[in-house]
């Protein structure tokens, strides 16, 4: 396929293979590609799954004049093998310990030609985590993305690759039955990466090349891997990838959202059990204490009313775990008995922080497809400002570094489109 330019036509990509495993009869096969009319498949920072939404026209291509609906008798839980690739050569395979599994099939509608539907697919791992099989009472110390990943082999049996960033801090902790998702949900938000200064806070998810557990702060570390441009020439000026052909931005100014959630700057007040003391001041967090990710500024209250009424808008509560299941040997633990496991002044307000200020600045853009692109990776953009002048110059507020947290690929007849949802903390072309 040809390379996309900056001015091509958008033609579309290419569904090489979706093919149904029966759930009844596994020596049943059908191969539905040439019935798909709109292919969609998501990655999100937000989700432990990627997914895939399939519109299909089945005329009848199975034995018989049957649909794969009634050939194959789909009831959900059929595994499905797709490749596809847009028309840049990027090429996706979701194949073997990689395949994709029905989890609904909706809008069933049949007329004397043809049947309509749509598939959704999921993960094996996110369908295999409502199981009672799967759940988690086993004990961890130490390492927290240690503990992450080897939950996610021994519980959900995932062969997928996982990648962790280490964590400075460490967590003794029970499972108590829980599901392994939201399990790993909750230890991203008591993690500290090893490179994070005054700030917490990771994102477990998935995307194609597996399942991550990535610190904030790293994710934002990382180079550009491209970047794109919004302007109104036809040609694509040097030093961009791609044009973009869309965007919305969502970046708003919510001065009272920012006091509720803590954005200016935060306190906790913790209690001790051992020592019984309540401290109404154990930690104070102020937002220029946090790394500003992607632009140059964050929000910034107004000197007045630092002076008249202080910084912080928003109080947490945390009781100390003293004590609780140290490790080591009985020497050990009993010299360990008065430690915290968890540093809650450090970790909790910090990352509370970090999750809410990260989508302060939203922009959704629409390009040319590109299967490259991952959830997770950071881009840069350059958006145009309003200006006089004969020379378009990049917006200084909106342009600049982004992470991608939300991504959809888009195949139809007619075209191949990405479309992304990016986020930062601050304002500022870097």
């Amino acid at each position: 396929m040809s390379a996309v330019t900056a001015n091509s036509i958008l033609t579309s990509g290419d569904i090489i293979k979706c093919e149904i495993t029966s759930n009844r009869d596994p020596s049943k096969k059908m191969d539905i590609s040439a019935g798909v009319v709109m292919f969609n498949y998501y990655e999100s920072i937000l989700d432990s799954t990627v997914r895939f939404t399939l519109t299909v026209m089945d005329t009848g291509q199975g034995e018989e004049g049957n649909t794969a609906i009634a050939g194959l008798q789909l009831n959900g839980f059929e595994k499905v093998e797709l490749v596809f690739e847009d028309n840049q050569d990027n090429k996706l395979k979701f194949e073997g310990d990689n395949a994709m599994w029905i989890s609904e099939i909706r809008n069933v509608t049949s007329h004397t030609e043809r049947t309509t539907y749509t598939i959704d697919l999921v993960s094996k791992e996110f369908l295999a985590n409502e199981l009672c099989g799967t759940e988690v009472y086993a004990r961890y110390d130490g390492e927290i993305s240690e503990s992450v990943g080897n939950i996610l082999s021994k519980f959900l049996k995932s062969q997928k690759e996982y990648e962790g960033d280490p964590t400075k801090n460490k967590y003794n902790f029970m499972g108590q039955g829980k599901k392994p998702i939201k399990l790993m949900t909750e230890l991203a938000r008591l993690s500290v990466s090893e490179e994070a200064s005054e700030s917490a806070g990771y994102f477990f998810y998935q995307n194609y090349d597996g399942f991550r557990f990535k610190a904030i702060d790293v994710l934002f570390d990382q180079e550009p891997v491209k970047s794109f441009v919004y302007n109104a020439s036809t040609s694509l000026p040097e030093g961009y990838d791609a044009k973009i052909l869309e965007y919305q931005s969502k970046g708003t100014i919510n001065v009272k959202k920012n006091l509720l959630t803590g954005t200016y700057g935060s306190k906790m007040e913790t209690y001790n059990p051992f020592t019984d003391i309540f401290d109404t001041a154990a930690k104070v967090v102020e937002n220029a204490a946090q790394k500003v990710l992607g632009g140059k500024d964050l929000p910034l209250m107004a000197e007045e009313f630092i002076r008249d009424y202080g910084l912080e808008s928003r109080r947490f509560f945390r009781r100390l775990d003293i004590g609780e299941l140290p490790d080591g040997d009985v020497d050990e633990q009993v010299e360990r008995a008065t430690d915290e496991n968890i540093d809650s002044k450090n970790v909790f307000m910090q990352a509370a922080m970090r999750y809410n200020k990260l989508f302060t600045i939203v922009v959704t853009i629409k390009v040319p497809g590109d299967l490259s692109l991952r959830v997770g990776e950071t881009i840069k953009i350059d958006l145009p400002s309003q200006t006089t002048e004969k020379t378009e110059r990049p917006d200084k507020e909106l342009s600049g570094i982004y992470m991608i947290s939300d991504i959809c690929h888009h195949l139809s007849s007619d075209s191949c489109l990405t479309k992304m949802r990016l986020v930062r903390d601050s304002f500022g072309r870097s």
